[in-house]
């Protein structure tokens, strides 16, 4: 049963005039908003790529020294910039979630950052640039955001911590043969 029918089940209907039969419910003005940013923007891989390079030019050579407080306001501003020249209408909180986007880009792991911020998820499994599989209570199911077209984010993101892998501190693990050779 639909939400709108539950919400609907405990109202009267409106009794139709003599001679008509009653209208049936318009469902076509709820619409179901993409969970997805990419979804709900057109092109936002280039959206953020042009708030990226803005982002560079503005910090110059201090951005190795600036706050990240100061870089998030800067963030921030130049989403609200490029959105009035660009002319696009977003709303107060896509443009929040994509200036987090960029902001997750910038200063940590990229998309992983919603994964690693999701308190069900207990493990990250990355298996290239689109593949990519979640534990979530016990259940390992491929995560939405490999179908995203996050794939050049992830592949700077991944190999942003050249020689980490999954968070170990140990420098590359996989670089370690799993069988010992015989000398010789």
């Amino acid at each position: 049963m639909l939400l709108v029918d539950k919400l609907n089940k405990g109202k009267l209907p409106e009794k139709p005039d003599k001679g008509e039969s009653a209208p049936a419910p318009d469902l076509s003005s709820l619409v179901v908003k993409p969970q997805n940013i990419a979804a709900r923007i057109p092109n936002v891989d280039a959206i953020k790529r042009t708030i990226h390079e803005r982002l560079i030019s503005a910090l110059g050579q201090n951005s190795d020294t600036v706050s990240s407080d100061v870089i998030q306001r800067r963030i921030t501003e130049l989403t609200d910039e490029y959105c009035e020249e660009a002319k696009l209408k977003l709303t107060k909180h896509d443009r929040a979630e994509l200036a987090e986007l960029i902001l997750h880009d910038v200063l940590g792991l990229g998309p992983l950052e919603s994964l690693l911020e999701d308190p069900e998820v207990s493990e990250i499994m990355v298996n290239g640039p689109k593949t990519i599989f979640t534990e979530r209570r016990g259940r390992i199911a491929q995560s939405d955001w490999s179908s995203r077209t996050n794939a050049s984010c992830a592949r700077s993101s991944i190999g942003s911590s050249p020689g980490l892998v999954g968070g170990s501190t140990s420098p590359r693990p996989w670089s370690t043969p799993a069988f010992p050779t015989a000398p010789g």
